[in-house]
């Protein structure tokens, strides 16, 4: 799954960029292949359930970013790996990324980030080398994306405790009134 949070940018405008319309219809995330929704505190989450979906490929938080700051997380269970970057002005500004098949501990930080995120390393480095089996080097980028939004862990997009979202189509998918067949195909 895959998520991008943008500041201050009006739903349409997004959906209207990325090339997605909407449908009317409300979902919970799991329930749809891409979702979205504005929330109360100027932040607009769209949602992907694949973790590698174009709205959060580099080109795309390069153009999205140029008139919005862009929070981008990408998370993948069955992997152990997630990442949480920042983009300004067309460029990624920072990010932290954990991928466990290089090591539980593993973390990979760059760019200027935010000072919480350094303390939450520090701090939850001795947990981790002990063996915690909680694998606390995972939950850094997840931790600095709620903590950015100004939700809980368990109210991130895609998370059960998450509100309803509308589901989206891309924009150029009509779906006919009748199916359209070539002339000589009979079945």
């Amino acid at each position: 799954m895959c998520w991008l949070a943008l500041r201050d940018r009006d739903l349409d405008s997004v959906l209207g960029e990325l090339k997605y319309r909407r449908t009317g219809r409300h979902v919970i995330p799991a329930e749809h292949p891409v979702v979205a929704r504005q929330d109360g505190r100027g932040w607009t989450f769209v949602i992907a359930s694949d973790w590698e979906d174009p709205i959060v490929a580099p080109a795309s938080l390069a153009r999205l970013s140029r008139s919005s700051d862009v929070l981008a997380c990408q998370m993948d269970a069955p992997l152990l790996s997630c990442s949480v970057s920042a983009w300004r002005h067309g460029e990624r500004h920072w990010w932290i990324e954990h991928d466990a098949n290089r090591g539980l501990e593993h973390l990979d930080v760059g760019g200027e980030i935010p000072e919480m995120a350094e303390a939450w390393m520090v701090r939850d480095r001795p947990a981790g080398a002990a063996g915690n089996p909680d694998e606390p080097a995972r939950r850094v980028p997840l931790r600095m994306a709620a903590a950015i939004v100004g939700l809980g862990d368990d109210a991130l997009p895609g998370s059960g405790g998450a509100a309803a979202f509308e589901a989206l189509v891309a924009a150029e998918d009509v779906t006919p009134a009748c199916p359209v067949r070539p002339w000589w195909r009979v079945w």
